[in-house]
C-alpha cells in the first residue's frame, strides 16, 4: 500500500534524488511532483478500468430541465469521476458539462471510475506510476532527456504488466449453455432442419 509520498520519494530516487520528508515542505522540487503527480495519475486511471477505481453512487437528481429534447431527466455528475462505466437501471445518457442528461427516472445508479487515495493502487500501478513521474521529471532535475526517454520506456512496461494482471484478478463471465445451439450444432443433438 503505496502513499502519495512514497511514489513520489521512489521517483526521485529513480533520478538519483535525495526524498522527501513529507508533502507540506515548501520546496519547489515537491510543488513540481506534486503537480506532474496529479496530472499522471488520472491518466494512468483513465487508461484502464482498473478493478480499484470504481464505485456506485446513486446519482442525484438536477432541478434543471435537459437542454436535449431526447432527454427527461437531469442529474449530476459525481464531482469525482472519471469516467462513466455503467448505470442501473440501464439507460441511454449524455454527459454536458457537469450534469448527466437520461430517461432513467430516479433512483438511478452509476458506476464510475474516481481518483482513490494511493493507499488503494495496485503495487504494479504505483511502480507505474513511480517510472512515469520519473519520466516527466528528469528533464526539470537532470537535464538529462535520454535519462527521462529510459524511465518513459520503464514506465510503459510497468503499465502493461499493471493492465494485464489487472484484467487477470477477475474471472471471466461463464459461458451458459444454449439448448439451441445444443440442439442444432453439437454432435448428437437433433440436428433440426435436416435432410440426414
Amino acid at each position: 500500500m503505496a502513499t502519495k509520498l512514497e511514489i513520489i520519494n521512489s521517483a526521485l530516487v529513480c533520478l538519483a534524488q535525495p526524498p522527501i520528508q513529507s508533502l507540506e515542505d515548501n520546496n519547489p522540487i515537491l510543488s513540481s511532483a506534486i503537480d506532474i503527480y496529479d496530472r499522471l495519475v488520472v491518466d494512468g486511471i483513465a487508461r484502464h478500468p482498473w478493478t480499484w477505481s470504481f464505485k456506485w453512487v446513486e446519482a442525484t437528481l438536477s432541478p434543471e430541465t435537459p437542454e436535449l429534447p431526447e432527454f427527461t431527466y437531469a442529474y449530476h455528475l459525481p464531482a469525482d469521476c472519471i469516467q462513466i462505466y455503467r448505470n442501473y437501471p440501464l439507460s441511454n445518457y449524455t454527459i454536458s458539462g457537469e450534469l448527466i442528461y437520461a430517461n432513467a427516472s430516479p433512483p438511478w445508479k452509476l458506476q464510475y471510475q474516481h481518483l482513490p487515495s494511493a493507499s488503494l493502487f495496485s503495487p504494479l500501478f504505483a511502480t507505474y506510476l513511480s517510472y512515469a513521474i520519473a519520466s516527466d521529471f528528469a528533464p526539470l532535475l537532470t537535464e538529462n532527456y535520454d535519462l527521462g526517454q529510459y524511465w518513459g520506456k520503464k514506465a510503459d512496461q510497468a503499465l502493461i504488466t499493471a493492465m494485464n494482471r489487472d484484467a487477470t484478478s477477475m474471472p471471466n463471465p461463464a459461458i451458459r449453455s444454449n439448448e439451441l445451439w445444443l440442439t442444432r450444432f453439437v454432435a448428437g443433438g437433433t440436428n433440426v432442419g435436416s435432410d440426414v
